[in-house]
């Protein structure tokens, strides 16, 4: 169980990691217009689950199950086409509706990205067996003052792929 759900929270994570970088472009322009598509990289990141009452039922460390409440804590370092480290991103996903089954429980994520000139925020439902996650951008600041838009990251062999659109003004 552990070396299959790592992987795909660590995905669906980078997911929004992604989102966040491609927003940037990569480094502090205005915002216009726009869609940029990029990977990336899932070295040095974190992930942390938080177990709430009622507990989940463990396999190898990890959650076979899940209740509302449970949360999923986790930190990334972003890296643009080129792959240079070009920010971070962390969040928290908060389980809304819990399963026996972990990766069929479904999340409400919320993540701030850190990212030369200011940061963005991202927000969405993921749920971990599916490898589409879509998202919106709700806001930023500095640089990212106002932005907004929609991402989709896919997720195939362990790599994530995401278009992100930028919305205009």
């Amino acid at each position: 169980m552990r070396s299959r759900l790592m992987p795909v929270a660590v995905l669906a994570i980078a997911g929004f990691a992604t989102a966040a970088l491609v927003a940037s472009g990569g480094n502090a322009q205005a915002p216009g217009a726009r869609t940029l598509t990029f990977k990336e990289l899932n070295r040095g990141s974190t992930f942390n689950f938080v177990d709430n009452a009622p507990l989940s039922r463990k396999r190898h460390g990890f959650p076979v199950s899940s209740s509302p409440g449970d949360l999923i804590m986790f930190s990334t370092r972003l890296a643009d086409q080129a792959g240079k480290v070009a920010g971070t991103l962390e969040g928290t996903c908060t389980v809304v509706k819990g399963s026996r089954s972990f990766e069929q429980s479904q999340f409400i994520c919320n993540a701030v990205a850190s990212l030369t000139g200011g940061t963005m925020t991202l927000e969405a439902r993921a749920k971990f067996s599916e490898n589409t996650t879509t998202a919106a951008i709700t806001g930023g600041t500095g640089a990212y003052n106002g932005a907004r838009g929609t991402f989709k990251s896919v997720t195939r062999n362990d790599r994530s792929t995401d278009t992100f659109s930028l919305l205009a003004g």
